[in-house]
């Protein structure tokens, strides 16, 4: 699973965190918390990035140096060459 950045870019962007949890349809900030630590859909990740004017993949934590396997959860090492 990919990590999020929401909650660093709504500070950088001065969004609250009660603001975005409107915009996507959620009554309470802590159910909001819970749903970014589950896992967001689609619609509702669109909405976040539109609310804090990013697109969505800037919404992820980016590694150019390691990826996470999905199988067993284990960082893999990329190198690459110059």
């Amino acid at each position: 699973m990919c990590k999020l950045r929401i909650k660093e870019l709504a500070k950088e962007k001065r969004v609250t965190m009660a603001e975005l949890a409107k915009a996507v349809g959620y009554r309470q900030p802590t159910s909001f918390n819970q749903a970014i630590q589950r896992g967001l859909k689609v619609p509702q990740l669109e909405a976040i990035a539109s609310r804090l004017g990013v697109e969505v993949p800037d919404l992820f934590e980016r590694s150019r140096t390691t990826i996470q396997c999905p199988h067993c959860g284990k960082d893999i090492t990329i190198k690459t060459e110059d």
